[in-house]
């Protein structure tokens, strides 16, 4: 079992937060002097966290721009429990807490905030999926297939997109803050022409698996009229032969064609869709044979 234990924190901002449109349209019951304050979730130290925030890395921008303290006297009533084994735990008390401290007129941000702003409107009013998504319409079970979506916050990677030549053939390789896109493996994210149109294809697959939570990911259901054959797999073991609770999806055109995608690759690949239609674009079609060596 593993060791990580999960935080849920408060951080205290500077009243100038609330000349934030965001900030203020997220508050609209905040009661002029209460507090204003960042909740969030993490598997570091809550200490730890806020120094994250005030150098900017994995930050966001209102505790970096207005961040103060710890907040140390949280009301233990609203967070009973700071401590979770469960990252899908710590996350719905961080929202239940935000809440509980919206109810008592504070001025409050939170991760959910991020996904709830959709064009600038804040919802305030939602029906919560069963699947763990903040609404119905975003869950790619509940809709049945089709996802409304806003812009994914768990993974605040910049990705960017590199062409190279790998045995003569043009590649598209997509790297994560400018190095290997797995700081684990190495292993870089890197495919041919073949592979970028299969990609470009299954787009809205991608996208579906992109924004859906952590619980839509598992069950998450692949549409039956696709033209591709797609497998959904549940579980991914490591280079550790470790088992891991992390789903993903197996894209295969015959056996030399296979391509295995998870949350983070769907990701970049739905933020990067645009520069791999340009590389498609840009190369001509030579023989019913290119990309036999391509990167498998």
């Amino acid at each position: 079992m593993s060791n990580v234990r999960y935080s849920v924190y408060v951080i205290d901002l500077e009243k100038d937060v609330l000349k934030e449109s965001k900030f203020r349209k997220a508050n609209p019951r905040h009661v002029e002097g209460n507090p204003c304050v960042y909740v969030g979730s993490t598997a570091c130290t809550p200490a730890e966290r806020f120094q994250q925030h005030c150098r900017g890395y994995k930050h966001n921008r209102y505790v970096k721009r207005y961040g103060v303290e710890l907040r140390k006297n949280v009301d233990k009533n609203a967070l009973p429990r700071m401590s979770h084994t469960v990252r899908r735990a710590a996350e719905a008390q961080e929202q239940e807490l935000a809440d509980e401290l919206r109810k008592k007129g504070w001025a409050v941000w939170s991760t959910l905030d991020m996904m709830l702003f959709r064009g600038g409107t804040h919802v305030t009013t939602r029906k919560t999926c069963p699947h763990g998504m903040p609404q119905e319409a975003w869950c790619s079970i509940c809709s049945g297939g089709s996802v409304a979506h806003t812009s994914r916050v768990q993974d605040p990677s910049t990705f960017s997109a590199h062409e190279g030549v790998y045995k003569r053939n043009p590649t598209f390789e997509i790297q994560n803050n400018g190095g290997v896109f797995n700081k684990v493996t190495r292993a870089p994210f890197r495919f041919g022409l073949r592979k970028a149109k299969m990609l470009l294809d299954c787009i809205e697959v991608i996208e579906q698996f992109t924004f859906t939570t952590d619980a839509g990911r598992q069950n998450f259901k692949i549409p039956d009229n696709h033209r591709w054959h797609i497998r959904h797999v549940p579980h991914f073991t490591n280079k550790f032969d470790q088992l891991l609770n992390e789903p993903y999806l197996q894209f295969e055109e015959g056996s030399p064609l296979k391509l295995g995608l998870g949350a983070k690759r769907c990701q970049a690949l739905w933020e990067l869709r645009g520069e791999i239609r340009d590389f498609v674009k840009k190369i001509p079609v030579v023989s019913s044979h290119e990309n036999v060596h391509e990167l498998r």
